[in-house]
């Protein structure tokens, strides 16, 4: 039968119906040269574009017939044909073929696409060949037969480089098949991995869905805008990340039925799709977990009035316990993308719809054995190692993606070379994917170019003012005004050799290590290539979720300050911005103005730089005990079994119910005795001496309002005349008056 599913007109099998097929092919001739990518769109009604599919050019030339997965071209969500009320889970791959097995709830939907190297495809061949089901991938015979791993991730390129450095540890140091499920705008960084590999030892198979899109929409951007002054949208955003990629399970679920792996390496993110991968078919599960702390940092000491009156709901907000309750509300809806949905239409046991003040699914990781890899060093952690390791969290090392490519452009080489003959320390800035903007970027460039080291500091210190490296790729949607002041400044310091707005990647492994000083996003990736770079780091951005966390690490472990929004950092800080002062501490190893401390941000850098080498025996970039560590996991893994089964029964949800709501209560009095009423008092001893104190001055502004004491208000009369101009003394005399109070 034929079902419609997200606009969608399918058979079971996933196939389009015959009503979308041609009477003839559409051919066209395109020249199979890197970079170039083809679009393929499906039209409905009145034109409107309800699929597409894209393809590289040169892709398209290895293969006569292509099967591409088929997307929302609006969102990246991937479609489906059939919507889950068949009454079998699996069927049959093809006519004789009883032993292999395809699932039909959501199963993704292809265009099939057919590829000739010389001359067109007739119609003759496209029509000898009939569509037919997806075959289970065979394996070799055992002697030479490979584990098979499949990775399971999304998100932005700093959630998905980790794991595919991975995916080269694993073929590289444990001789493992790995597939990577992921976004189609990664593919090119997992091709690109395969430098130095055998043949076909590292696959692409998409996973439906575009995180960077979603982020540059214009709801997207004001809400992160307004997130480094909201804990409350921070904790929804945390709260909402893992169920923002359900609808990639169905494509996940797919490509696990035709790969079966060995077993599964699964991020934070991905964590329920995997489970009911593991529980319907079988297959074993690894986490490798790049965010272990499932909580906002706390913010630094609040300074202002508004922020004492925010940080007892701020830490509200922020709790383990308040995030975990909002992340059940978002899995338990909308109904067709719901946790419960997905688990019902694969034949598994629902979770129980009562709510809880901790996260259900990590509780029964933990309790079925589940292995958990976090590739951050105990030496960057600190304090917080012992906490995870009672949660039996296996902490290993930093892992970076490293190629023998790797290289820097000649352009940046060439400006670091030149900074470098004139005495001049470099300083970086990047913000990864994270929408900061060109123009906020360049006015912190230009803001340490022009007031960095004024010539007295420079004379105490000897160093020339630095040469910035701006790293603006991604951030076009906010430019410069091309006639403005900025871009005059900008002009004009790139022709005096001391600024260089880069747009194109770049490996930071052979970057940072150049530099004086980094200002960064306090993404793990970034924060640790900084770290064992050994450079003092300056933690900006918009600090969203584990960015938080990094930024206070940083400060503690003294590599730099406590984390800063972008708007603080451009912030008046003695006549100058504070980007200036805390740059200018950075590459001095003291104050601002040459004062030196006991304890430099670069010392501490440089001293934590040679702690983390010298823990790395498998190599610089970690990616040794990081794969050897997950393979072991891997390997003495079981798949889950009855998953949430513990949890149904009349007396099983009264005793949970009952303490939960004691544990609720407990942490209502704690939260209101120990933080809201002192802070209240704080905020009450603070307004009364405001108003005992401030008593002279209002009575001496009263006095000199009355009698009308011109003398004492020159400042105000000079600052009021220049206002106004344009009016007669007796005017302005009045305005005067008018402005004491």
């Amino acid at each position: 039968g034929e079902c419609i599913f997200d606009g969608t007109l399918q058979d079971s099998a996933g196939w389009t119906a015959p009503s979308l097929a041609w009477e003839r092919p559409r051919c066209c001739q395109v020249c199979p040269r890197r970079g170039l990518r083809l679009r393929f769109e499906l039209l409905g009604e009145a034109g409107r574009v309800w699929a597409a599919a894209e393809i590289e050019a040169e892709d398209l030339a290895r293969e006569a017939v292509w099967a591409l997965q088929l997307h929302d071209p609006r969102k990246g969500d991937p479609v489906y044909g059939h919507d889950g009320s068949c009454t079998s889970e699996l069927a049959p791959a093809g006519a004789g073929e009883s032993c292999q097995w395809m699932p039909m709830v959501r199963r993704p939907a292809f265009l099939e696409v057919f590829a000739s190297r010389v001359g067109r495809l007739s119609a003759l061949d496209a029509a000898a060949h009939v569509p037919g089901r997806r075959h289970l991938r065979p394996r070799a015979p055992p002697p030479a037969q490979q584990t098979r791993v499949m990775i399971l991730t999304r998100g932005t390129r700093g959630d998905v480089q980790p794991f595919v450095a991975l995916a080269r540890g694993l073929i590289r140091d444990c001789g493992c098949e790995v597939t990577m499920v992921t976004e189609v705008r990664w593919k090119q960084l997992v091709k690109d991995a395969r430098n130095g590999l055998p043949a076909r030892s590292l696959l692409f198979r998409p996973s439906g869905g575009d995180t960077m899109a979603q982020t540059r929409g214009r709801l997207e951007r004001c809400a992160l805008r307004c997130a480094p002054r909201s804990d409350s949208i921070q904790a929804l955003a945390l709260a909402k990340s893992e169920q923002n990629f359900f609808p990639s399970e169905g494509c996940c679920y797919y490509w696990a039925a035709e790969e079966r792996p060995d077993y599964i390496v699964f991020g934070m993110t991905m964590t329920h799709i995997a489970m009911i991968i593991s529980e319907s078919l079988g297959i074993p599960l690894v986490g490798f977990l790049l965010q272990p702390m499932q909580m906002l940092f706390p913010r630094p000491p609040a300074d202002t009035f508004s922020g004492m009156c925010l940080e007892p709901w701020r830490a509200l907000c922020g709790s383990a316990e308040c995030i975990a309750l909002l992340a059940q509300l978002f899995e338990s809806g909308p109904p067709r993308r719901s946790l419960n949905y997905l688990r019902r239409s694969r034949g598994l046991t629902p979770r129980t719809r009562d709510l809880k003040d901790e996260f259900g699914h990590l509780a029964e990781l933990a309790a079925q054995g589940v292995s958990q890899i976090v590739p951050i060093s105990k030496k960057a952690l600190g304090k917080h190692a012992a906490e995870l390791e009672k949660r039996r969290v296996t902490l290993t090392d930093f892992i970076f993606l490293r190629t023998e490519e790797d290289s820097l452009p000649a352009e940046m080489t060439a400006f670091i070379r030149q900074a470098r003959a004139h005495g001049r320390p470099v300083v970086a800035m990047t913000f990864s994917s994270m929408p900061i903007g060109e123009r906020r970027m360049l006015e912190v460039a230009v803001a340490v170019c022009d007031s960095c080291f004024a010539q007295a500091a420079a004379q105490q210190t000897g160093l020339q003012r630095p040469a910035f490296v701006a790293m603006l790729g991604g951030q076009d949607f906010d430019p410069v005004p091309a006639d403005g002041r900025l871009a005059r400044s900008v002009a004009r310091l790139q022709e005096a050799g001391q600024l260089l707005a880069f747009r194109r990647g770049v490996a930071f492994g052979e970057l940072f290590p150049e530099l004086d000083a980094v200002i960064v996003q306090g993404g793990l990736g970034v924060t640790s290539e900084a770290l064992v770079a050994g450079v003092p780091t300056i933690v900006s951005g918009i600090l969203l979720l584990d960015q938080r966390f990094w930024a206070a690490q940083i400060a503690d472990l003294g590599c730099g300050p406590p984390g800063l929004c972008i708007d603080d950092l451009l912030a008046p800080q003695g006549g100058r911005p504070r980007v200036v002062n805390l740059v200018e501490r950075a590459l001095s190893g003291g104050e601002p103005g040459g004062a030196v401390l006991g304890r430099t941000w670069r010392g501490a850098a440089a001293r934590l730089q040679a702690a983390l080498l010298a823990d790395r025996k498998t190599g610089p970039c970690g990616i040794g005990v990081n794969a050897k560590a997950v393979h072991k996991a891997g390997l003495d893994a079981w798949p889950l079994r009855q998953v949430y089964v513990q949890d149904h029964g009349v007396r099983t949800s009264v005793c949970r119910q009952v303490r939960c709501c004691g544990r609720a209560w407990s942490s209502a009095t704690v939260w209101l005795v120990c933080r809201f009423l002192p802070r209240m008092l704080d905020i009450l001893v603070l307004v009364a001496t405001c108003w005992h104190f401030g008593r002279p001055c209002r009575r001496a502004a009263a006095a000199a309002q009355k009698q009308g004491d011109l003398p004492e208000l020159g400042v105000q009369l000079t600052c009021v005349d220049s206002r106004t101009s344009g009016l007669t003394s007796e005017s302005r005399c009045a305005t005067a008056k008018a402005c004491v109070p």
